[in-house]
């Protein structure tokens, strides 16, 4: 992944958690996690399995579809996307799949809630406020590698 579209990924990643009330503690570029180029460690507080995984799923959702904003939207056929795009986001659908096991039974349910959701975090993408958020803190994690959580604080 080229390296501004991991820094934006990630910057995702970190201020939608923050936005959701999660505690950033850490984003990095410099990620030894599985390969990843990345990674947003978030500590979460006083929310019950339900509403932690309605966050997760957010979470996970904010990076991958972040880029696909910033580069111009969703496409209408996601063979459009490059396939080495799609594999560094593997993680993050995989973790959000795991939230959704949460809050939905079967794969109607599932489909519903997916949908709800994409929805809602694309509209918060969209807000200039926020996307004005995630390039601050993209443009701080291009200059360090690593935002620690009163560094992150401090940006966001």
């Amino acid at each position: 992944m080229e390296p501004f579209r991991t820094s934006w990924h990630e910057a995702a990643h970190a201020v939608v958690a923050h936005l959701l009330g999660g505690e950033v503690r850490c984003v990095t570029l410099e990620s030894e996690w599985q390969g990843h180029d990345g990674h947003t460690e978030v500590a979460w507080r006083g929310l019950d399995r339900r509403e932690l995984a309605r966050c997760e799923a957010l979470v996970a959702w904010a990076g991958p579809l972040a880029e696909l904003l910033r580069d111009g939207g969703v496409p209408d056929d996601p063979a459009e996307l490059e396939p080495e795009v799609v594999a560094s986001w593997r993680a993050d659908h995989e973790a959000a799949e795991r939230a959704l096991g949460v809050l939905a039974g079967g794969p109607e349910e599932r489909a519903r809630i997916r949908r709800a959701l994409l929805a809602e975090l694309h509209e918060l993408l969209e807000h200039p406020a926020v996307e004005e958020r995630i390039a601050r803190v993209a443009d701080h994690l291009e200059a360090h590698g690593t935002l620690d959580a009163v560094l992150f604080e401090d940006t966001a």
